[in-house]
Parts: C-alpha cells; sequence; structure tokens
C-alpha cells in the first residue's frame, strides 16, 4: 500500500466527510475559512448557478443584491478574462484532464479592481456527462499589488543602475580622449569594454524578468557583437559556438568578461590587417559530447 492510498483512506479525512455531511456549520466554517466564496452551477440548467454570501460581498455587494445567476458575475469580470473562463470552462467540460483554473479581474462596487484565482471541477453523472459544476475563489488582489510594486521598484533600480553604467563609461572616454599617453588610453579603452560588458549583462537580466539566468549564448552573442564593432581592420569572422546553458549571474558576469578580455587582446594584438582571421568562442560543459 502506498503512502497516497494511506492518505487516502485516513480515518479522520473519512470522518470529516461523514461529518460534513451531517453538520452544515461544518461545511460553512470551511467555506468562510479559507475561501473567497465559493459556486456551484447546474449544468442542466445553466440559468442557476449558487454563488456564497462571501463571494458578492469580496466585490463590495450584499448577498441580496445579486440574483444566483451567471450574468450576475459575468457582468463584473473583465471581458479578456470572461473570455478565458469560458475557454477554459467549455474545455474542462469536454476533458476533465485540462484544468479550469485562472486568475480573473473583478470590477468592486466602488470601481477598484480586484483579482480572483479561480477554480472548480465538472461532477459528471455515471455516463460522464457534466451535470454540475463546483468551484472555488480566492482574493489575490494583495498579492498582486506586491507584484506590482515589486516590478516598479524593479523597474526604477534597472533605470538607475543603466544610467549610471552609462555615465561612468562616457566619463571614461572623454578622459581618454584627453590623455596623450597611449597606454593609459588603451588601459582606459579596456575598462570601458569590461563596464560596457557588465552593462550589456544587467540588460539582458532585466529583459529576461528572471533577475537570475541567463542564456550565455545569447548574452555572447551580443557582447562579441558590442566588442567587434569598432574593430576596423582587417577581416575577421566572428563564430559563436557557446551552448545555450542556463547560467546565475556571477558565472554569466566573470565568462564574459573572460570573453570581452580575450577578444579585446585579440583585436589587439592576434590580427594583422592583410590576413582573414576567425574568433571563435567555445563553451560546453563536462561530459557533453559537443
Amino acid at each position: 500500500m502506498t503512502h497516497k492510498d494511506l492518505n487516502d483512506k485516513h480515518y479522520l479525512k473519512e470522518e470529516l466527510y461523514e461529518r460534513v455531511k451531517t453538520d452544515r456549520a461544518i461545511f460553512d466554517f470551511i467555506q468562510q475559512g479559507s475561501l473567497d466564496g465559493i459556486w456551484y452551477w447546474d449544468l442542466e440548467d445553466q440559468e442557476n448557478e449558487w454563488m456564497s454570501p462571501r463571494f458578492w460581498e469580496l466585490l463590495g455587494w450584499a448577498p441580496s443584491e445579486k440574483k444566483h445567476n451567471p450574468s450576475e458575475w459575468q457582468d463584473m469580470i473583465n471581458p479578456d478574462d470572461l473570455k478565458l473562463a469560458l475557454e477554459n470552462f467549455e474545455k474542462h467540460l469536454e476533458d476533465s484532464a485540462h484544468p479550469y483554473d485562472q486568475i480573473v479581474r473583478y470590477s468592486h462596487k466602488d470601481g477598484h479592481t480586484v483579482w480572483v484565482r479561480c477554480r472548480g471541477m465538472a461532477i459528471r453523472d455515471d455516463s460522464g456527462k457534466p451535470i454540475r459544476m463546483l468551484g472555488a475563489h480566492n482574493d489575490i488582489t494583495v498579492q498582486k499589488q506586491k507584484e506590482s510594486d515589486l516590478q516598479n521598484l524593479l523597474t526604477e533600480m534597472n533605470h538607475r543602475v543603466k544610467n549610471n553604467l552609462a555615465m561612468i563609461s562616457s566619463l571614461i572616454n572623454i578622459k581618454g580622449m584627453m590623455l596623450e599617453n597611449e597606454e593609459c588610453k588603451s588601459v582606459l579603452s579596456e575598462i570601458q569594454q569590461h563596464i560596457d560588458a557588465i552593462s550589456l549583462l544587467h540588460a539582458n537580466l532585466y529583459q529576461n524578468q528572471g533577475f537570475s539566468k541567463i542564456n550565455f549564448k545569447e548574452y555572447c552573442n551580443e557582447l562579441l557583437d558590442n566588442t567587434f564593432s569598432n574593430y576596423i581592420h582587417g577581416n575577421v569572422r566572428v563564430e559563436n559556438n557557446a551552448a545555450p546553458y542556463l547560467l546565475n549571474t556571477a558565472r554569466t558576469t566573470t565568462l564574459g568578461l573572460i570573453v570581452n578580455e580575450v577578444a579585446t587582446n585579440a583585436m589587439k594584438h592576434g590580427f594583422s590587417s592583410d590576413t582573414e582571421a576567425v574568433f571563435s568562442v567555445e563553451f560546453t560543459k563536462p561530459g557533453d559530447n559537443t
């Protein structure tokens, strides 16, 4: 007997089911304490759908102001979300394996948006025909607001970091133009290229929206394009054979600086203006067959 079988047949689970059958107060406690409304829909007479009082209260209405009719909630849901919900509803009725589970937006009575996770399951007769739909609502408005606040913060941080890196790069460039010592100018140029490489990595992280993993091959493509865009002497073919691994920020930064350094040195000392050359990047993990 598996662990799942033991859980399914646990005596407390069976006892709770029996108590719910005989004591309506237990059912009310469960739905009021853990959910923000439940609903029960007659699929054989779809004009009848019971909505628990908590759902209407969530949207700012007194339960007595609303009828037990699908049109009541459909008039308050975002049109795009209604389309999604109805599409999932039809797919779930056709195939029980398709989940009826989506996040939708409702308009509160006072006008603000209420974010709700809506889940449901069809109850079928012996022939498999859907006859009822049971569902539950969870208010996730606070969670959505926190996500929005975090995204705004990350956007602001991105702008600040990007602007600061651009300013530093520009200052180094201006300083280099003022110097006559070629060795000093070369050092400043290398520093500027390193800063540009880090700036490119930051841009990739922000665009990726994950802020944790970067596709190294894609990053390498942009890095090499930027590095060789200023190389005007000779005919150099750039090949990026790096595997498209997702790497964390620290490792991507280190490898990116290495590639940038090697490419810079190759442009300085490895190519001549009268010959064709190839600059190739290879990156694999131990055990790869490539």
